[in-house]
């Protein structure tokens, strides 16, 4: 199974947000999009660091990239990747 470590970001670069995924990376975007709009209009608490990028740009001025990619790896090793991630360019 594919997996990725993907990042969320502002076009000036000034804002990151590094998240894992198994899915395709664009449907994992719009994913992001997609629970920021219901957050946004009270219709779920359930909050995502990435929101404040949201909060912050237009979409137009926002990004994903994929940082890695791996064929399967475990979830634990995917998720130290992650962390690695978080802790290193935040």
């Amino acid at each position: 199974m594919k997996s990725y470590i993907y990042k969320i970001y502002s076009n000036d670069e000034k804002m990151h947000y590094y998240g894992l995924t198994t899915t395709n990376i664009q449907t994992r975007f719009e994913g992001h999009l997609r629970q920021y709009n219901l957050y946004t209009q009270q219709k779920t608490t359930k909050y995502c660091s990435s929101y404040k990028i949201f909060n912050n740009y237009n979409i137009q001025d926002i990004k994903i990239q994929i940082v890695e990619e791996h064929d399967n790896l475990p979830l634990y090793k995917l998720r130290q990747r992650e962390k690695y991630y978080i802790q290193n360019y935040i």
